[in-house]
């Protein structure tokens, strides 16, 4: 124990090569892959010698999850229990979930993130979208305690993350696959990840069970492919049924089978009330799937807001089929409505459906179809970026 008297100081001790190996994993990561099953807490040691690495390393120290100390006591735990589900009081008022505010980082001289604001409600699935180093990744970090914000803050349900009792049950939050251990089975990384929680080690077989990796338990992470591992990395999160799951593009490598799970699984966990952050490129999957979509650009939210926002935001378009489709055209020309032909119809721009659908009826024309077409995700993606990638090249210019 330090001589502070910091429970930080005691460590959680795996014998053998295990401990080497992942002491100089989470050393390279920093710390990383200790946080994310479950750690929040950990803390840098003293150097020691790593025959793993050229020099000494350092390796997270962690409070042991079956200590004979005793939790300080609290008038209410941080996060749900394992015996609390979504739906109970806590849950039921609609909170805030994941809170983000005003966070900046700056790694030297370069700002990477500026101001960062943003909420993932409880009961929904938050799309995290942009660019490729817009700084989406460093946000998820800061959220799940792997990064220190310059400035800023980040809430788990009104509290610190640091400050939760069980932070297993409280944020899984799923980076990346390159932090499991190739050395390790699936279900010892799980047993693992168990232990350090504190949880009963069915929990492993049944986070395996979930993603569909019950019969490749015994397999070595080496073997697997990259789609297996990002299920694996799924389940390193679920083993605690943790209240808030933060995923950084899960559908990384996964077949169409696999994809269908996870879309279901997160509109399964999202009506049990708990808050999903989905970052992801697929923008065909997020409408699928998202309530609430943020736009990360240059390191600032350049907008955030319900999907029904994101694809309806262009101009409206009207698309029809008719009798004489050619005639149709003409006849909406003469009334002012800009028109061309789509497919085996047209489409009308800035218009609304009843005042098309009029303008066919009178000309004395038959009306087959008649739909509003809708602006996709991506469209609306795109649209944003160009825009402000446009406004800052006139910012420059000017300048």
């Amino acid at each position: 124990m330090h001589s502070d008297g910091s429970k930080f100081a005691v460590g959680y001790r795996v014998h053998g090569h295990l401990a080497v190996y992942l002491r100089a994993r989470m050393a390279r990561r920093d710390i990383e892959c200790a946080r994310t099953v479950g750690h929040p807490r950990a803390r840098r040691a003293p150097a020691i010698p790593c025959p793993l690495l050229r020099g000494p390393a350092t390796f997270p120290l962690v409070y042991p999850p079956q200590s004979s100390r005793p939790p300080r006591p609290r008038r209410s735990d941080h996060g749900p229990s394992r015996t609390r589900r979504a739906g109970s009081k806590r849950y039921a008022s609609g909170g805030k979930m994941i809170e983000v505010i005003e966070v900046s980082k700056r790694f030297g001289s370069q700002e990477v993130l500026s101001q960062v604001s943003f909420t993932a409600l409880d009961g929904e699935i938050t799309g995290f979208v942009g660019p490729n180093g817009a700084g989406k990744s460093t946000v998820l970090k800061i959220v799940a305690g792997t990064v220190t914000p310059t400035s800023g803050s980040v809430m788990i349900d009104g509290h610190a993350y640091q400050d939760a009792d069980r932070p297993g049950s409280v944020l899984g939050a799923f980076l990346s696959a390159e932090t499991i251990p190739e050395h390790m089975t699936a279900f010892s990384f799980l047993t693992y990840i168990s232990d350090v929680q504190g949880l009963e080690r069915n929990a492993a077989a049944a986070a395996l069970e979930l993603v569909g990796l019950a019969k490749a338990k015994n397999q070595k992470v080496r073997r697997f492919s990259l789609g297996m591992r990002q299920r694996l990395g799924i389940a390193s999160v679920l083993v605690g049924d943790p209240q808030n799951l933060i995923l950084d593009e899960p559908i990384n490598g996964l077949d169409p089978d696999a994809i269908l799970w996870l879309r279901s699984f997160l509109v399964s966990a999202a009506q049990r009330g708990k808050s999903v952050l989905l970052s992801s490129h697929h923008m065909a999957e997020l409408s699928m799937v998202a309530n609430k979509i943020v736009l990360l650009d240059g390191g600032r939210v350049s907008r955030q807001g319900p999907l029904d926002a994101f694809l309806s935001s262009g101009s409206q378009q009207v698309y029809f089929e008719a009798s004489d489709l050619f005639g149709a055209v003409a006849q909406l020309h003469l009334g002012g409505y800009h028109a061309e032909m789509f497919r085996e119809g047209a489409l009308v721009t800035n218009a609304e459906p009843s005042e098309i659908g009029k303008v066919i009826y009178d000309s004395g024309r038959e009306l087959r179809h008649l739909s509003v077409v809708k602006q996709t995700l991506e469209e609306t993606y795109f649209e944003t970026i160009d825009s402000e990638a446009s406004t800052r090249q006139v910012s420059e210019t000017r300048r």
